[in-house]
């Protein structure tokens, strides 16, 4: 029986890829079947059992054969993730996941307790692995027009203003010029302005961006020897931090200083674990600098390292430091929210729980919560939710704060940048509460995580990793559009198609146009231009029905053709807008 099943997973693995690669196809749906006919796939069925039977009697270890079927089961799930992802899909799979590991594992031998490979090496040769992928990835994207005005051109636009002095100002995020840190404070980006001066481009942001995330890895390895973790336990959570799909599949949202918080974070606990004050104290000021998000950190960490690792004096500077910074953004950036509750103000939050306690409840299970929920626990098999070390579970705040209390479903979603601190404190808790897992369950336990871990980074990261193809079908593309975009003055006015926002982002006032929808909900060929002087398409992504409407509809508002080409069109306003003066 084991066999035949273990035959069967990897024929539908073979015959999956047969089909993808020999009909450009993905598996979306039954109609797959139809794309291979029936005796030849019987036929791969049947010679993969008798191989798969040949493997057996020569083994004669029936824990490899269950081993082999595990495998088969796992690298065929992975590839389902990969081709068609879906949150409930994978809570579905994970339940196959169970079963096979309660199974197979049942009878495991013992593992050895030292490793043969050094640990610390490869672990390193992982996170560089990791690092050039993912810097090659974000990278390609960004130079193949990937990237959108959310939020490339958003922080291409503020360091623009801020190397010429003007501080944090930017016209393509809410439509008028004004100071992004009125709703999002970040200092830290004053810090990273010098990598954006050294090339003009945030291709070296988007590098410090992998590093980042990458080297988070680094901290967590050393507090798993801190608290004397051995090699095979120390190698099983760095691999479940560098397969975590909730930590990396936010990588593609373009660039966002909140992915600093992931090694910060993690080396404030190291230092905090190894008493090491004056640097918990500098790691902690790094963080504070990120954001709400950081000063929202920086306090669960804190009232952590105060009252569970007994560090009390860099613990109480910290919380103090974060207490001053969350009332002084208070008091003076009132936009700024820590806890966005939709239309109740954070400072009403506290009297309506009391006249309303279900409010609190409502906001945690409304849409779009459990697919967050699932994609951040379930591949740690709820382990951060163990009782171990209780005064840890203050570290859940962020995870529950950030996302599930807030309406909004990019903040309760894995895809953006509001998930990376969540999931580094989620990491950390997971390390140090699996010894709290009962022993008989503690390997299969971990055999589900990081099989778990790798089907979700599979689904939710790596599916997503396409920017190779897309800069390739686009490269020839490329000089055309710049060209075309070069004959705008620097000091004019743009209204851009959002992808082109982030090579125009170097002027004062630059408006993203979005594709605009009538009331019976048919596209709409009106371009909003917000009164600027030039207006640049794209041609490449649209229709050529639709777009010659869009460029009618702006030849009627007073525009015309200036640079006309088959991948972009760019106009000029030649007539005053008499409204706009008045």
């Amino acid at each position: 029986m084991v066999r035949l099943l273990s035959a069967y997973a990897l024929g539908s693995l073979v015959l999956l890829l047969w089909g993808y690669f020999s009909n450009d196809i993905s598996y979306s749906d039954v109609r797959f079947m139809e794309k291979i006919d029936f005796l030849p796939a019987l036929l791969v069925y049947a010679v993969l059992f008798l191989l798969v039977s040949a493997v057996g009697r020569y083994v004669r270890n029936f824990f490899a054969e269950k081993l082999l079927l595990f495998s088969s089961m796992t690298v065929y799930f992975a590839v389902l993730c990969f081709s068609r992802f879906s949150a409930w899909f994978f809570l579905f799979l994970c339940i196959f996941v169970a079963v096979g590991v309660w199974y197979c594992f049942s009878d495991a031998p013992p593992l050895r307790k030292k490793m043969v490979l050094p640990v610390r090496s490869l672990i390193f040769a992982l996170a560089m692995l990791w690092f050039g992928f993912f810097s090659v990835q974000t990278g390609l994207r960004y130079a193949a027009l990937g990237a959108d005005n959310y939020d490339m051109a958003v922080y291409s636009q503020m360091f623009y203003h801020m190397a010429a002095g003007e501080g944090p100002l930017t016209s393509c995020a809410e439509f008028f010029l004004r100071s992004r840190f009125e709703t999002n404070p970040a200092p830290i980006l004053y810090v990273l302005l010098p990598l954006w001066m050294l090339t003009r481009s945030m291709l070296p942001c988007l590098i410090l961006q992998a590093l980042a995330l990458t080297s988070g890895v680094l901290p967590l390895y050393l507090i798993c020897r801190s608290r004397g973790m051995n090699d095979v336990r120390t190698l099983f959570f760095s691999l479940c931090y560098l397969f975590f799909g909730g930590l990396w599949a936010g990588i593609f949202y373009d660039f966002h200083e909140q992915s600093l918080l992931v090694p910060l974070l993690l080396w404030m606990l190291w230092c905090a674990e190894r008493k090491k004050e004056i640097c918990f104290l500098f790691f902690s000021l790094l963080a504070l600098s990120v954001g709400p998000e950081g000063i929202l950190c920086v306090f669960a960490v804190a009232v952590y390292t105060i009252f569970s690792l007994k560090c009390r004096k860099s613990g109480i500077t910290a919380l103090v430091l974060s207490l001053l910074c969350f009332v002084l953004t208070e008091l003076f950036l009132p936009e700024v929210s820590f806890f966005a509750t939709g239309d109740l103000d954070e400072r009403e939050l506290g009297r309506f729980l009391l006249m309303d306690p279900g409010y609190l409840l409502k906001q945690w299970f409304s849409a779009g919560k459990g697919e967050y929920l699932i994609l951040m626990l379930l591949p740690l098999a709820a382990v951060p939710l163990l009782k171990h070390e209780k005064a840890a579970y203050i570290l859940l705040l962020p995870f529950f704060t950030l996302g599930f209390l807030s309406p909004d479903a990019a903040d309760s979603s894995v895809y953006y940048q509001h998930a990376f601190a969540p999931a580094a404190l989620l990491l950390y808790l997971f390390a140090i509460r699996f010894p709290a897992v009962p022993a008989s369950f503690r390997r299969r336990a971990a055999v589900f995580c990081l099989t778990v871990c790798l089907l979700s980074f599979c689904g939710t990261t790596l599916s997503g990793a396409r920017n190779v193809t897309l800069y390739q079908n686009r490269q020839a593309i490329l000089p055309e559009i710049k060209e075309a975009l070069s004959v705008i003055p620097d000091d004019a006015s743009v209204t851009a198609s959002s992808n082109l926002t982030p090579l125009l982002a170097e002027r004062d006032y630059l408006y993203p146009d979005y594709v605009m929808y009538e009331e019976n909900g048919e596209v709409s060929p009106a371009v909003v231009t917000y009164d600027a002087a030039y207006v640049a398409l794209e041609l490449f992504t649209l229709p050529q029905e639709y777009n010659e409407k869009r460029i009618a509809s702006l030849l009627d508002m007073g525009y015309e053709l200036i640079v006309q080409k088959e991948t972009i069109v760019v106009m000029q306003k030649t007539e005053i807008d008499e409204a706009a003066i008045f």
